[in-house]
């Protein structure tokens, strides 16, 4: 108030805005409440739709309450435009765009995962490994300081027994179906 020139002026202003918002959102409040009520008397013997549905407040093209709909466009908006996961995907897509072979090698995927096992060690129960990935305890095998080459003939025995399980899965479920199809012809 100490640098307007006429105070009483721009104070008697503020007070006639406020006075006039608190106008307008009394009977923005009052309009509302009436629509809704409308709607709710109209939509109150009928059984094929529930009052809480979207189009309870529609009576033909004529959207009584179009607000709850502009909200949640403006939220959606917000969230498709500004969500942190779509960011970063693009950020990383354009990144290999940018370098080509040289952006997501094996080597940073190695130091990624050593950065994770020593500063986020609680976050190794969420990694996903697939197939060609390397194996956790390997990561760490190479870590410490005494290197393991049974280790390797270990993993390289599991990976082989696995391969045996899998092609015998595979002759059963063969099997399987030559069974399922002798009874059928039987019958």
């Amino acid at each position: 108030a100490f640098y307007r020139r006429r105070p009483l002026v721009n104070n008697i202003s503020v007070v006639a805005l406020e006075a006039w918002h608190l106008g307008l959102t009394v009977l923005f409040v009052v309009a509302r409440l009436v629509s809704l009520l409308v709607a709710a008397a109209l939509h109150a013997g009928r059984v094929d739709m529930s009052v809480l549905t979207e189009s309870a407040g529609a009576i033909g093209p004529i959207d009584l309450d179009p607000l709850p709909s502009s909200y949640r466009k403006d939220l959606l908006l917000a969230d498709a435009h500004r969500h942190p996961f779509i960011e970063r995907l693009g950020a990383m897509y354009l990144m290999k765009i940018k370098h080509g072979a040289k952006f997501a090698t094996t080597a940073g995927s190695v130091w990624r995962l050593l950065f994770v096992f020593a500063l986020m060690p609680w976050l190794r129960k969420y990694r996903i490994a697939s197939e060609v990935d390397l194996p956790e305890e390997l990561v760490l095998q190479e870590i410490g300081t005494k290197p393991d080459h049974q280790y390797k003939k270990k993993i390289e025995q599991l990976e082989k027994k696995v391969r045996a399980l899998q092609r015998m899965s595979e002759v059963r479920s063969n099997l399987g179906e030559i069974d399922d199809e002798s009874t059928v012809d039987s019958k």
